[in-house]
């Protein structure tokens, strides 16, 4: 995976946490056999339910923190630091 990747495995996300630049895409990929989502906490961005093996990408156009969660298991967590 690139290096603006967010591997879904084992109920988490992995990296947790992520620093990339303003204007990039950042690409999740559900590597579990359940379905995940990517829901950010300030409505930001909001990704469908994932299947194993399918992706979801977002571009950070603004500099800042941005939470996230997975609506169906809220305890898996990640952040999107953009610079």
């Amino acid at each position: 995976m690139s290096k603006n990747s967010v591997a879904i495995q084992g109920y988490a996300y992995s990296p947790s946490t992520l620093t990339i630049q303003k204007g990039a895409n950042v690409t999740w990929k559900n590597e579990d056999s359940v379905q995940h989502d990517v829901v950010s906490d300030s409505s930001a961005f909001s990704s469908p339910l994932l299947n194993r093996g399918e992706t979801y990408t977002h571009q950070f156009n603004s500099a800042g923190s941005f939470s996230y969660h997975c609506s169906p298991h809220p305890f898996m967590k990640g952040t999107i630091i953009v610079a």
